[in-house]
């Protein structure tokens, strides 16, 4: 039951507890649970924390207190956004060296420790941004840039790690290479290999884009980019070794979570819950673990575990009624039409009309909270039927 935006009430004791894994999921326990919990992540680094307001139910979130850049140029747009789900961290443009650019209407250049400072320092007071955002390796793709490339040095991502965590930001990057993977992780490294992961596993959290390797492997040959020119460049190697790896990584305890690399052509946005089925097919997830992953552990990430990722009193309300079980068929959740009811924020963003039902009689609803009639009578009477 909801309240508001917040969930009032769960299940009862004793029913499906996902979380904490009680009864019918005891014998079945995702793993995940555990790693996910042991993180201990800098609170220095927090990310902003925006006022969420639910409104009415066409299903939209008000945001307050934003930024909106746009292409024209004009100044950020600074009040009150309303848009739908999902909750995003924002960057602005990716920070590239000259000549490192993958494409250069995302980017903004910076050459040298100083020249970066500069730019994340404009980035956090000018434009609020809530990471910053580098851009540090090539990608096969753009014909001009290898992945194994690393256009960054020592100093200059040392600069850039400062200026954003004294100020309270934390960073992410486009690292392919494995030297743009050691600088990001741990500077002064001579190698990054899978045992200091595990050693270090309660402060890092790898999220693979993997259905980027997916799809550019496999399914970008209708909008021009072959297979065969997808092996030739490595992206099927890089699936092979992505796999094995990540397969070890979440056997060896380190925190790995869906997410990354939608909006092209071949992975539009919308299809977002492909990655759970990866988690499952490729890198040996249950289905659980794998929802488990999408849910606690990307709020873990946002820095956000004690109020988003839950079913539990206290949490925004973020729920769907999903038409068949998803740790059968984990690829159930890619079909929009099996997503009967979806909750953001403690309100309704999807029902159908079987969902909205006026049951005056009382005997259908004896017992059931009705808190989904008395939200919007004035929307939903339209929608509702009398028994």
């Amino acid at each position: 039951m909801t309240k508001g935006e917040l969930i009032k009430t769960s299940w009862p004791q004793g029913s499906h507890d996902s979380w904490s894994g009680q009864t019918i999921f005891a014998q079945k326990f995702p793993k995940n649970v555990e790693f996910i919990n042991n993180l201990k992540l800098d609170k220095k680094l927090q990310p902003k924390e925006y006022e969420i307001e639910g409104t009415h139910p066409e299903s939209k979130i008000l945001f307050k207190n934003v930024n909106i850049m746009e292409s024209t140029g004009r100044e950020p747009y600074t009040g009150d956004v309303l848009i739908r789900g999902p909750r995003y961290l924002a960057n602005a443009k990716e920070i590239a060296k000259t000549d490192g650019e993958l494409v250069a209407g995302i980017t903004r250049f910076a050459d040298g420790p100083d020249e970066m400072r500069e730019v994340i320092k404009h980035n956090i007071e000018n434009i609020g941004v809530d990471n910053i955002k580098l851009s540090i390796s090539g990608e096969e793709i753009t014909e001009i840039r290898s992945a194994q490339d690393c256009y960054f040095h020592d100093d200059e991502m040392a600069a850039c790690v400062d200026e954003a965590h004294k100020r309270g930001k934390r960073l992410c990057a486009h690292a392919r290479a494995r030297d743009s993977v050691k600088i990001l992780l741990l500077p002064e490294a001579n190698s990054v290999g899978m045992d200091m992961l595990e050693r270090e596993r309660e402060k890092y959290i790898v999220v693979p884009a993997i259905n980027w390797l997916v799809a550019t492997t496999y399914e970008a040959e209708a909008f021009g980019y072959a297979y065969e020119t997808a092996e030739k460049v490595g992206y099927k190697r890089e699936l092979d070794v992505a796999v094995a790896g990540l397969r070890e990584m979440h056997r060896r305890g380190i925190v790995v979570l869906p997410g990354g690399e939608y909006g092209f052509a071949w992975t539009p946005h919308g299809t977002y819950a492909r990655d759970l089925e990866h988690f499952v097919n490729l890198l040996g997830f249950t289905p659980h673990e794998s929802i488990i992953a999408a849910t606690a552990g990307v709020a873990a990430l946002l820095m956000r575990g004690h109020e988003l990722g839950k079913i539990q009193p206290g949490y925004y309300a973020d729920c769907i009624l999903v038409d068949g079980d998803p740790l059968q068929d984990i690829s159930i959740l890619q079909d929009y039409d099996k997503l009967n009811v979806i909750i953001i924020n403690g309100r309704v963003d999807k029902a159908g009309r079987k969902e909205f039902f006026m049951d005056s009689s009382g005997s259908l609803s004896h017992g059931i909270p009705r808190h989904l009639i008395g939200d919007f009578p004035e929307k939903k009477q339209a929608m509702q039927k009398t028994f």
